[in-house]
């Protein structure tokens, strides 16, 4: 829709002036019944074509990744940004669970929901190996649409979603081929790209570092998950039945509080 192609140039341009290695944008055009953003031609490939063509570069590419993404939660857009605040996005979003759960299960899930600290950190909110592109030595982000401000965990629950959960779901809701096309490279690989900027991201050296982490933020992972399945598909009855109750609440009730 227009408005929806007109707020992903705006953000686009507020990210760009930010500091966010970010490609310019410039006209809004019509194309058919379609609306889209023309950029500037990035002579450029993605960190998954890259991954793709040759796995043996995933050590390099995703800890360089990870090191941009930690420089990215440096940046505080300010006030005046424009910029939605994702805490409150998700725990709006929420609000449309109620009806489906216990009285007692709701004030959890809001409790889990306000207990996240509040922060006016930027996040990209859409931070995956697709999103990243390599031109000249230099990364450049692209679907910059999601950003907002709010907690890093918003985006470490993004890379969850995407390197654990996705290969995870073949199978089930994704089959393999989907898997591959959703990530960009095969989706063995998944793991490796998680582990890599997991540990770079944290400062942690070792897999049983790494898992315990996993483990701590398993739980922002499925509400992200929650979160993104409402946006999708429009539908709260299902997503708090599968994942909220089924997933999330037991989670909770073991949870380690965020110190990052």
């Amino acid at each position: 829709s227009l408005e929806f192609v007109e707020n992903e140039r705006n953000i686009s341009q507020k990210a760009f002036l930010m500091g966010v290695p970010t490609a310019i944008s410039y006209d809004v055009v019509k194309c058919g019944n379609s609306y889209g953003v023309v950029y500037e031609m990035l002579n450029a490939q993605t960190t998954a074509q890259i991954i793709s063509k040759d796995p043996g570069k995933i050590p390099e590419i995703s800890g360089k990744s990870a090191e941009l993404l930690k420089t990215l939660h440096k940046i505080e857009p300010g006030s005046d940004s424009g910029l939605p605040d994702r805490k409150q996005e998700v725990s709006k979003l929420f609000d449309a669970c109620a009806k489906f759960l216990s009285e007692s299960e709701f004030e959890k899930v809001k409790a889990f929901i306000n207990s996240i600290p509040d922060r006016k950190t930027f996040i990209h909110g859409d931070y995956n190996s697709k999103n990243i592109m390599l031109k000249d030595g230099e990364f450049q982000l692209i679907d910059i649409g999601s950003a907002a401000v709010g907690h890093p965990v918003f985006d470490i629950a993004g890379l969850m979603l995407s390197y654990i959960m996705l290969p995870n779901a073949r199978g089930g809701r994704y089959t393999e081929e989907e898997c591959r096309a959703l990530l960009g490279f095969d989706f063995k690989y998944a793991p490796q790209v998680w582990e890599v900027m997991c540990g770079t991201y944290f400062g942690l050296s070792s897999k049983k570092e790494i898992e315990a982490m996993t483990k701590k933020l398993m739980p922002y992972c499925i509400l992200m998950a929650s979160y993104h399945g409402m946006l999708a598909f429009n539908t709260a009855e299902i997503v708090t039945d599968k994942v909220v109750r089924a997933q999330l609440l037991p989670m909770i009730e073991n949870l380690q509080p965020l110190d990052f």
